[in-house]
Order: structure tokens, then sequence, then C-alpha cells
């Protein structure tokens, strides 16, 4: 897995994960995109209740980030940014 996703998409909100892949699959059963765009669209409000969830769980994880001890000079901490 490259080390930008992996490090990142875990912070992109789950609405959007959501839309991303069934537009992706409908596109790729070939429909339109606008056709594409609806099936999406049905598809987050379907996954509502596992939206909030996920949501919910990354807004924990970074609350608790934020209250954490400073890590000093812990390596993991100051490592460089994988996305270069």
């Amino acid at each position: 897995m490259h080390a930008c996703f992996q490090r990142w998409w875990w912070l992109v909100p789950e609405q959007h994960k959501v839309r991303y892949r069934a537009w992706v699959r409908a596109r790729a059963d070939g429909l339109s995109h606008d056709e594409a765009l609806r099936v999406a669209a049905t598809e987050v409000e379907q996954r509502a209740d596992h939206i909030a969830q996920t949501n919910a769980k990354v807004l924990a994880r970074l609350d608790a980030m934020e209250t954490a001890e400073p890590a000093g000079d812990d390596p993991q901490v100051l490592r460089r940014n994988p996305c270069r």
C-alpha cells in the first residue's frame, strides 16, 4: 500500500469514501456520470449509520491524539512525510 494513502486515508470522512467507491463501481458497470452520482448518493443514504459510527471513531481517535502527551524526540513522530 502506498505510504501516503496508508497515512492519510483514515482521515478522509467516511461519506466521501462511500460516495467515491459507489461512483467507481457504478461507472465500471457502465452507468453515465450522472447515473453514477445518483447511485452514489443513494449508497451514502443507505449507509448513514455506518458512516456516522466510522466518523465518530475517527473523531475520538483525533481527540485522543490531541490530548496525549507530546512525544518529544520519538522518531515515529518525527519521521519524514512519506508523501514526498
